[in-house]
């Protein structure tokens, strides 16, 4: 029986460190990480989608009010440069920024159309 609850930990410790310096002699760990994509994908998937009633084109300016800028402002803390995507479900869907940010409303300018309607 042990000594003391610390022995059997010491030991299990001694093992994988003893483990994990062999497998390093034998090269099987390796020091380099993955490299990073050249390009990360834009705009992020946990960029928020909001649908809105105005009819959207490229460069065109979206007053979000109420509820949804709620969402946007309290909820997912956006601030000015953040990317939003919008759909209209008439034309398609597009990637807007936050310009302008109020107590309770936010203004967004469309940037780039990511798809059209399906």
């Amino acid at each position: 029986m042990p000594l003391c609850w610390l022995s059997g930990t010491i030991e299990v410790v001694t093992a994988v460190l003893i483990t994990a310096s062999l497998s390093l002699v034998e090269g099987r760990f390796s020091a380099k990480a993955d490299p990073m994509p050249a390009t990360p994908n834009w705009p992020p998937k946990s960029t928020p989608r909001l649908f809105v009633e105005q009819l959207l084109s490229i460069n065109s300016e979206v007053l979000i009010d109420g509820g949804a800028a709620h969402y946007l402002l309290g909820v997912m803390r956006l601030k000015t440069g953040a990317p939003v995507k919008l759909f209209d479900d008439r034309s398609g869907e597009y990637l807007a920024t936050v310009t302008t940010t109020g107590k309770r409303n936010l203004i967004l300018t469309v940037e780039a159309k990511l798809r059209e309607r399906e």
